[in-house]
């Protein structure tokens, strides 16, 4: 059976065994009839009467079923909610979710770390099936207000055009963590080679090559891997800063502000976005760059990784690759300086990471109970729990008074990375956390030792403006719906074809032309309207 028709088979698969999960969950409490359990509005347990809520969830590969994982399961007892649990595996959640929303009908309760995007949860709440938090947020919420107070962008990037926020986000409290994807060099490859962590792209390049030279884990056979990622649309971004590309941070992959011109530019069409590729075309075709790279995935990259395979790597923290490589790497000290002595790290981003991270749906039998559910997530308690797990197995408090995870966890036994122990215990994997990634609280690899001080580093190249998430007006929201998948797509196509060399780059204005059809200008409108509303 050819691999895409397996996969077709295996996606209707899981939506049928996802819908019929659904279907048995829309026969109890999820019905959606007016609520009628009382709620306690402060302390718990939040409800009295037995109350169940159905949660579909993204599952990273790391992690444990969410039903299993230790303190949601110690939450259902503290608040009185009953959760039931749905989980979509990482690389099938875009899918899933236009598979559910077309299906209104028969909807979970709530969505949870899900990934709707401003667009999705304009549609969707115009329609009725994302329920209004505005008002829950005000009477059941002290949390999330605290925390708007505290990031006012937070608060306004969730607004839509309506006044009113439907969905909760992931709150990135510290620096660190706002840096993304950075490259990170086997220490003991550099050495073995002669080279340092290098700060230009051409020392990138001769990095790459004395990498593919070596015979690292010397067993005889050329099977490293000089440059990989988990995926080539992680990677891509790394190098834009290098080009002068990226001015306004990393929310928006494809447009910025033209430094030349002052004015907004749609990147994918740039004459220096073409230089990009013709650069990770060379990286390819002169094998540095993983001639898998276009089906890369998290488990992949975890595997080339603990194999000692994986000489320069692209992920957001050290940590993917297991104990025994990652306490190995070294991080980027500088973004690669590019051909016209361009430096920026286009990777930094605003506070508020993504958009639809939690949602209540129509379906909701209790939407006060499950906003008072949601609001526990950006709680003192809530966030050291949610990133920490449980005190005396996962983490304990040194002498200096900081939070640290125990041994257990960094030096696992069993030689398990530690966010695949932590997968036990707490969600947070995969980002797109309802919740706040704070520095006392959060641990995770992007605020380990070798990580933080890449990304302590970086973020110093970080862009002067840094644009957050936008949301559209009500008469955009469709519009930018569509032709962004059209955008997508036609990009995700031709990018893989002009990097692995199966189109010319004779043929880049023939590229350039295909997005006439595809109502670019009105895209580029909605986005110069979203400048003027957000003041930029």
């Amino acid at each position: 059976m050819k691999k895409g028709t397996m996969r077709k088979l295996i996606t209707l698969v899981l939506a049928a065994v996802l819908m019929v999960s659904l279907l048995a969950g829309c026969k109890g409490v999820g019905s959606g009839s007016k609520s009628t359990v009382k709620v306690n509005t402060e302390g718990f347990p939040i409800v009295d009467e037995p109350l169940k809520l159905k949660i579909v969830n993204m599952q990273t590969p790391i992690q444990q079923d969410f039903n299993e994982i230790v303190i949601l399961k110690n939450f259902e007892e503290k608040s009185g909610i009953d959760v039931e649990w749905i989980n979509v595996p990482q690389e099938f959640v875009a899918e899933r979710r236009n598979i559910m929303m077309a299906s209104a009908e028969e909807l979970p309760d709530v969505f949870f770390k899900m990934q709707f995007t401003a667009a999705e949860v304009a549609k969707y709440a115009k329609q009725g099936l994302f329920l209004p938090l505005s008002d829950l947020i005000e009477k059941y919420a002290p949390n999330v207000k605290a925390a708007f107070q505290e990031w006012p962008d937070v608060e306004k990037g969730l607004t839509l055009d309506d006044g009113k926020i439907y969905c909760l986000g992931y709150i990135l409290g510290a620096p660190a963590i706002t840096t993304g994807t950075k490259l990170f060099f086997n220490s003991e490859a550099l050495e073995m080679v002669g080279k340092e962590v290098p700060t230009t792209l051409d020392d990138f390049v001769s990095v790459l090559q004395a990498f593919k030279d070596l015979d690292y884990n010397g067993n005889g056979k050329a099977d490293e891997v000089p440059l990989t990622c988990s995926s080539y649309a992680g990677l891509e971004p790394v190098f834009y800063g290098s080009f002068g590309l990226g001015t306004r941070g990393g929310r928006h992959g494809y447009v910025d502000i033209d430094p030349a011109t002052n004015e907004l530019r749609f990147i994918p069409t740039s004459d220096r976005y073409k230089e990009v590729l013709q650069f990770m075309n060379m990286l390819y075709s002169e094998g540095l760059l993983d001639q898998e790279i276009f089906t890369m995935d998290m488990p992949k990259l975890i595997a080339k990784g603990e194999e000692g395979r994986a000489l320069c790597y692209g992920f957001v923290n050290h940590s993917i690759i297991g104990y025994e490589y990652s306490e190995k790497s070294v991080g980027m000290e500088a973004p690669f300086k590019g051909p016209y002595g361009d430096q920026l790290w286009r990777n930094a981003s605003s506070a508020l990471s993504g958009f639809g991270n939690m949602v209540i749906t129509k379906k909701n039998p209790s939407p006060e109970a499950t906003m008072r559910w949601a609001d526990y997530w950006y709680s003192d308690d809530g966030i050291r729990e949610y990133f920490m797990g449980i005190e005396g197995e996962t983490y304990y408090i040194d002498d200096e008074g900081n939070y640290q995870y125990t041994d257990y966890v960094m030096k696992n036994p069993d030689g398990i990375m530690f966010e695949q122990v932590l997968g036990a215990y707490v969600p947070w994997a995969g980002g797109a956390n309802p919740s706040i990634a704070s520095n006392k609280y959060f641990k995770g690899g992007e605020m380990q030792p070798i990580t933080k001080a890449s990304a302590d580093k970086l973020y110093e190249y970080r862009a002067e403006v840094i644009w957050p998430s936008f949301t559209w007006q009500e008469s955009e929201n469709d519009d930018m719906v569509s032709i962004s998948t059209d955008i997508d797509t036609y990009i995700n196509e031709n990018r893989a074809l002009f990097v692995t060399g199966k189109r010319s780059f004779d043929e880049w204005d023939d590229f350039v032309k295909g997005f006439d059809n595809m109502r670019l200008d009105r895209y580029m409108e909605i986005y110069q309207n979203a400048l003027k509303r957000y003041g930029y």
